[in-house]
């Protein structure tokens, strides 16, 4: 149990990355709705579970949701099931590395936020313009956010290729467009707020990574040496150049131990920096 503790502390607490952080809210979360669930069943309190779950999920009427303007953020960490748990997590961590490799650790928490208010947003506006859709319905899931990472990561490198099962070798960019004409196809079917909220989320995800390269910003991609007017450049800031290329193009597998070490010293360096 010691050692548990011992892993859960510096793989997640003491972690550098937010994904993990993330990771293991939804999973907490999940599982103190899952305690009540069961609490439910034995005690018949089901009114209590039901004003319970309307406080954290997001309501689709807009009358109701100014009285509970939180629910744009913690709608994001409630799940419905456990299958819809694991896809985000899955998900998740997938895009979210990917994001995480190329601009660190400092805006994943700010775009899984992001992504999550323009889901919302996206959702609580669809329902209260589009007459046929009804407004007692709620909203639930960290996809919003997925889908934001993946738009961003997919901005940022969309050759990124990844390795799928009986696939072999695809790009990102055709994992995200694959995503995102689902979303389209299902509008009308089924889990129509779900949807909505997915392209919401997408959306963010992309024009994040935009507003973070507009010019009049400074340059923003912390594993590339930032221009100055005398460029100083050094042995290892070509290496890591080196080596970001190749994850472009063979990806992060493709790395050996030495590389994987560098990168991370690397990532260290500048993540102290930018703090």
């Amino acid at each position: 149990m010691w050692n548990i503790w011992i892993d859960f502390k510096y793989g997640v607490l003491k972690a550098k990355s937010w994904i993990p952080k993330l990771i293991a809210l939804n999973i907490a979360v999940y599982l103190i709705f899952l305690v009540f669930q069961l609490v439910v069943r034995y005690t018949n309190s089901y009114e209590i579970y039901s004003l319970i779950y309307s406080f954290v999920a997001m309501p689709a009427s807009f009358s109701e949701f100014v009285f509970k303007p939180w629910t744009i953020i913690t709608y994001s960490f409630v799940h419905s099931g456990f299958l819809h748990l694991l896809f985000n997590m899955i998900g998740l961590y997938w895009f979210g590395k990917i994001f995480e490799l190329f601009l660190m650790y400092r805006y994943t928490l700010r775009l899984y936020l992001i992504g999550a208010i323009a889901g919302g947003f996206a959702f609580i506006l669809s329902y209260n313009l589009l007459p046929a859709l009804s407004k007692s319905a709620m909203l639930v899931g960290s996809s919003a956010s997925v889908m934001a990472f993946l738009l961003a990561a997919t901005t940022i490198s969309p050759r990124y290729p990844l390795y799928l099962f009986l696939l072999g070798r695809v790009e990102l960019r055709f994992v995200a467009l694959v995503f995102i004409i689902l979303d389209i196809l299902f509008l009308g079917f089924s889990n129509t707020g779900g949807h909505i909220a997915h392209l919401g989320g997408a959306l963010a995800g992309f024009l994040f990574v935009k507003w973070l390269r507009k010019p009049s910003r400074k340059p923003y991609v912390p594993f590339r040496i930032k221009k100055r007017k005398k460029p100083k450049r050094t042995p290892m800031d070509d290496e890591i150049d080196r080596i970001l290329d190749k994850i472009r193009q063979e990806g992060l597998s493709s790395l050996t131990e030495e590389e994987r070490k560098l990168l991370d010293e690397y990532s260290r360096r500048i993540s102290g920096n930018n703090n």
